[in-house]
């Protein structure tokens, strides 16, 4: 009996290790992380390793301890570099934390002001994902979100506008994005609404003292109100 349990405890601790260094490239990951038909590259083990040359994401590193579930935490920690997009945080198999987001426009949402330049950056609270059964995007979300995209495109937009920034949160399953600012010539606000189904819709209200931008706006399709321009936009956010 005493033998049978030790050859039961070798196994155990054999089939334990055997996990603990079981190399990244022999998992299904090129599926698992979308690289199939791709250049991308696995490194490392299952728990700590390094996905180089994702489509997406770029280089990955990311470090799995399932044993921190049991304390609460997160099991995921991971860092994602590429040309225009950096991305740190800590996540699960429902949901996102801490996480730091800076990436180009055109990186992040490519369908979105296609031909503007610009920089996205966040700070990412807490993002819980909807279940794939549900119609919505998210359950629960908090940030702040910050752009500099009307401070860099004069020549498209012709209006030199200020950086907005607002805070990010979830309203009911859709992902929402109020972003205000203000500078000499002019007051914005915006309200971002990014849904499942990949569509996403801008409402722009803007109000401003100088004439010239009047005319502006009115070219661009904004219309008047009593408390200045509004105008609304739908598309594609990926």
């Amino acid at each position: 009996m005493i033998r049978r349990r030790f050859v039961i405890l070798l196994a155990v601790c054999a089939l334990i290790s055997a996990i603990r260094v079981w190399p990244l490239s022999w998992t299904p990951v090129k599926r698992g992380f979308g690289m199939s038909d791709t250049s991308a590259q696995a490194f490392g083990t299952l728990w700590n390793g390094q996905v180089t040359e994702h489509p997406k994401l770029g280089d990955v590193h990311y470090r799995l301890s399932p044993l921190k579930v049991l304390k609460g935490a997160s099991p995921l920690q991971f860092v994602a570099t590429s040309p225009g997009l950096y991305a740190q945080g800590e996540g699960g198999f429902h949901h996102a934390a801490n996480l730091t987001l800076q990436a180009g426009l055109a990186q992040l949402l490519p369908h979105v002001l296609p031909g503007f330049t610009g920089d996205i950056q966040a700070e990412i609270d807490t993002f819980r994902f909807a279940k794939a059964s549900e119609t919505a995007l998210c359950q629960a979300a908090s940030g702040h979100v910050e752009t500099d995209v009307l401070t860099r495109n004069v020549a498209l937009f012709d209006i030199q506008g200020p950086k907005l920034a607002g805070p990010l949160s979830c309203v009911d399953g859709v992902l929402h994005a109020r972003l205000r600012g203000q500078d000499a010539s002019l007051a914005l606000l915006s309200d971002i609404y990014l849904y499942r189904n990949g569509t996403y819709q801008a409402q722009v209200w803007i109000n401003s003292y100088d004439p010239d931008i009047h005319t502006r706006l009115q070219l661009y399709g904004f219309k008047r109100t009593q408390n200045g321009y509004t105008f609304t936009h739908t598309g594609m956010w990926r």
